[in-house]
């Protein structure tokens, strides 16, 4: 028994000193982007905790949520120093998260953290999971990652170039979805070309791929590609890149890869190719072509210039996108022919030289050379494209380019010149850009307008 009062209250304070009281330190993945972006959990204990630890620009990303707490923040590079320091502040009690954009253990700071820990044993980690980038960007671009994926970043100031390109090698060549991180930066402008370079030694160059930039942030923006797009693609540390297997596939704008179910639709999985030319609203530019593997290759389409004067065309659909279509045929001094029950204000701009029939789609008449379904109705379209085909006639159909015999293109002349654009990668901005080039070439250097 310990008989002398300050000798008994010197062993308590040391057994207490001893003790581990409220010695926890939270690992939060903070998701993609924004306070909505990140899971309920990770906001709660950001919420609850006295000192936030994180990269500079993902602090500022949640400071919403930082008021009256003191914040450990470092530039790149800094991660070392800002995690020592909050393992530091939770030693002594305090309640400590470290922040990690995307999902704290994968890219993240969870590893970082429990290597600096390893000799404070009496310190809890708790690792809270966020949404990483790869799951953030394939909900943009649609269902790329529904089968068995890689996730790779080309980063090589942690992990040696060689290393990369034998993972690069591996996952390409078992036919891995492979999702690519930190693609480029000011000191890496080609990592991203060596990468599809040494992906195109196992996979084809017609291989859907899609990027998304800045996830969950103001000024997010995707686009669906080749990869043989991809190689000259500018991307940042701030864009995220996806890249099909040999199933993937595009329709309606997105991205699929199949998990193998028996859907008895018209996108079979491995026994179809893919070609990715989507409909912009605003530009005649072909959608998304899905062929089988026994036609020709939807990209070896040889362009065929027609002569259209008083050839009898029928567009059937009165909106816009039929409106676009007439005047480029009429301009080509084709005689037009609209279906449709009522008529958008630019095709009422027209009615002097088109033939409008007011009336539902019930039939082709055999003297068409072309057929064009832009109806607001599916399975309309399919009859039309159906139809068009049993009779030998040329159809494009506007909502389903397989079922089109051909695509309407965007239009540059000049000096007697026409050129026809299409994407085979479902990029309208570059057709857009392209054709606007094309046009200015043929007014500026030749002398004529449009």
């Amino acid at each position: 028994m310990v008989r002398d009062s300050n000798l008994l209250c010197l062993f308590v304070s040391t057994i207490l000193n001893g003790m581990d009281f409220n010695m926890k330190l939270y690992v939060v993945g903070t998701g993609p982007g924004t306070v909505e972006e990140m899971t309920h959990k990770a906001r709660l204990i950001i919420e609850e905790c006295d000192v936030v630890a994180g990269y500079e620009f993902y602090i500022d990303l949640i400071r919403s949520l930082l008021q009256g707490k003191k914040i450990i923040s470092t530039g790149m590079t800094g991660e070392v120093e800002r995690c020592t320091a909050a393992i530091k502040e939770a030693l002594e009690g305090k309640k400590v998260c470290v922040i990690s954009g995307g999902d704290a253990g994968v890219y993240g700071m969870a590893g970082l953290v429990l290597e600096l820990a390893v000799k404070h044993p009496q310190l809890e980690i708790e690792i809270v999971p966020g949404v990483t980038a790869a799951c953030s960007a394939a909900a943009v671009l649609g269902a790329p990652l529904t089968h068995d994926f890689s996730v790779i970043s080309l980063s090589d100031r942690l992990t040696a170039w060689d290393i990369i390109t034998k993972r690069l090698h591996a996952a390409a060549q078992a036919d891995f979805i492979i999702s690519l991180y930190n693609p480029a930066s000011k000191a890496r402008k080609n990592h991203l070309k060596k990468a599809c370079e040494i992906i195109m030694q196992h996979r084809s160059p017609q291989t859907p791929c899609g990027i998304v930039r800045n996830i969950g942030r103001d000024g997010e923006s995707s686009m669906i590609l080749r990869l043989d797009e991809l190689v000259y693609f500018d991307a940042d540390m701030f864009t995220t890149i996806v890249i099909g297997n040999s199933e993937t596939y595009v329709a309606n704008n997105k991205l699929i890869t199949p998990r193998g179910y028996d859907t008895n639709n018209s996108f079979p999985t491995s026994q179809y190719s893919h070609d990715c030319d989507k409909m912009n609203p605003q530009e005649s530019v072909p959608h998304c072509h899905i062929t089988n593997p026994q036609e020709p290759v939807p990209h070896q389409r040889f362009p065929f210039f027609i002569p259209l004067e008083n050839k009898k065309v029928l567009i059937v659909g009165g909106g816009r996108i039929a409106a676009r279509r007439a005047k480029v045929l009429l301009d080509f001094g084709a005689s037009v022919t609209v279906v449709s029950p009522e008529i958008c204000a630019d095709m009422i701009e027209i009615t002097d030289r088109i033939v409008w029939e007011k009336r539902s789609y019930s039939g082709i008449d055999q003297n068409f050379t072309l057929v064009i379904a832009v109806t607001d109705d599916r399975q309309v379209n399919k009859q039309i494209g159906e139809n068009a085909k049993a009779l030998g006639i040329y159809v494009s159909v506007a909502d389903r380019k397989e079922e089109s015999t051909f695509w309407f293109p965007a239009i540059a002349r000049g000096s007697g010149i026409i050129a026809g654009l299409i994407s085979e990668a479902g990029n309208h901005k570059a057709v857009k850009k392209a054709a606007s080039d094309v046009r200015k070439v043929l007014n500026d250097d030749l002398g004529e307008s449009e």
